[in-house]
């Protein structure tokens, strides 16, 4: 008998959905939105997103923050050297801030941890 994980994943784990990594120009009004005018310039990416466990929330000295939720998103291919902790990512509908990343361009790998903040 092989080994399944069928009915062991909850609905948090996200195995290969699509995000984007958002950014624009330096302009930015009081609400900490893109100014109007301001071109938002989207990068496409299919990425693994799970989320962060509390000793990882704890590790990133981010546990005191009012946060919604943490997600690690992982992806290995695409243009990976866009991404910067200045931009913002749109997944699960909602819009998330980078917390950190770890880039290998060599190897083709990017994790990054973003945060949801609680509105």
């Amino acid at each position: 008998m092989s080994l399944s994980m069928y009915g062991h994943i909850d609905n948090v784990f996200h195995s290969g959905i699509d995000v984007e990594y958002c950014t624009v120009g330096e302009h930015w009004n009081a609400e900490g939105l893109p100014a109007t005018g301001d071109a938002i310039k989207r990068t496409p990416f299919y990425a693994t997103v799970q989320p962060l466990s509390p000793r990882e929330t704890q590790a990133l000295g981010i546990a005191d923050e009012r946060i919604g939720d943490y997600r690690k998103i992982y992806i290995n291919s695409g243009d990976i050297k866009a991404v910067t902790l200045t931009g913002w990512w749109e997944m699960l509908g909602e819009r998330w801030k980078p917390v950190s990343t770890d880039l290998r361009p060599a190897r083709d790998y990017l994790k990054v941890i973003v945060a949801r903040y609680d509105v």
